[in-house]
């Protein structure tokens, strides 16, 4: 067979054609690719196969510009666009040609969303209550209900003390158990060389240490099992203990709680409790000191019902 120099001349460099197909489009290939070779194949016989194959690159490389390349990627139908515009162009006629009308459907659009907006935010707030407890749904509050001649007579979100321990005592199923008892005063700081702090605390309970094994309160100073152990403890939030203590450490500071008539060590604090839970509170007493005022009734009582009690199952 004999070999045809001439014609394997008058090849375009494969490369070459190859980053054409690459990059072109391909409606636009064959064109493109056809006069490129049709001219590479005339100067070969005219200018010579170096030359013919360095303008052939030449050539290529002017076709790789943007309006070429993203002609494919950026092309919208021209129907589309026409359709699009005329609409444009009719929504605006009736705006002017009715401005109370448009403006009164507007309106009436955004409100609306607006509302739905502000109803699905109020929606997952209200469900997002204590949800941020790792073992929320393993966590039972015991509640205390009231019959008379076999018909529920009253429910309460409060329970015995001593029902709490008995079920931890009686059911395997039961982890862990927490129980608090609210209360409130005057609580004052007294710091030698000052006029002494002081306010009214609403939010103050008595808590067992099991407190954090139930609930994920955050405790950012103190240990958590360790700092509601023993009488006349208490931990304090961050924000109270800022009201109080400013920038000294509270740690080993003393407040005095006038309501109970106790000195109180500070032995923790916690991140303020977040608004999307509904056990509220800025101090935290140990709960043996309640037992120690109440000759244990607190512990034992059957009958004494002010107690909020928290079962953690397994």
């Amino acid at each position: 067979m004999k070999y045809d120099m001439k014609k394997d001349q008058e090849q375009p460099t494969e490369w070459v054609m190859t980053f054409l197909r690459w990059f072109c489009p391909d409606h636009l290939l064959e064109e493109i690719e056809g006069d490129l070779v049709q001219k590479f194949r005339r100067e070969v016989r005219t200018l010579g196969e170096t030359k013919a194959r360095r303008r052939l690159l030449y050539n290529t490389v002017r076709f790789f510009r943007p309006g070429i390349i993203l002609r494919n990627k950026l092309t919208f139908n021209t129907i589309t666009m026409n359709l699009i515009r005329n609409y444009l162009i009719i929504a605006f006629r009736s705006f002017n040609r009715q401005r109370s009308y448009t403006l009164l459907n507007v309106v009436g659009l955004s409100l609306g969303m607006a509302a739905s907006l502000l109803i699905i935010q109020y929606v997952k707030y209200e469900r997002s209550f204590d949800r941020f407890h790792s073992r929320a749904e393993d966590i039972y509050r015991i509640q205390y209900n009231g019959w008379k001649n076999g018909e529920l007579n009253f429910e309460s979100a409060v329970a015995v003390p001593a029902a709490a321990s008995a079920l931890k005592n009686n059911f395997p199923e039961v982890e862990a158990y927490t129980r608090l008892l609210p209360t409130s005063g005057v609580i004052t700081y007294e710091k030698p060389g000052t006029e002494p702090i002081s306010f009214r605390e609403e939010r103050v309970h008595f808590a067992d240490t099991s407190l954090f094994k139930v609930f994920d309160f955050e405790l950012i100073h103190g240990d958590a099992s360790t700092c509601l152990k023993g009488i006349n403890k208490v931990i304090v939030s961050e924000s109270t203990a800022a009201k109080y203590f400013v920038d000294e450490d509270p740690i080993g500071k003393r407040l005095v709680d006038h309501g109970e008539d106790l000195s109180l060590e500070v032995t923790g604090v916690f991140r303020d409790v977040p608004e999307n839970s509904h056990i509220r509170f800025d101090m935290l007493i140990s709960y043996e000191t309640i037992n120690a005022l109440t000759d244990n009734q607190s512990e034992t009582s059957w009958g004494w019902y002010d107690f909020y009690s928290f079962v953690l199952l397994r």
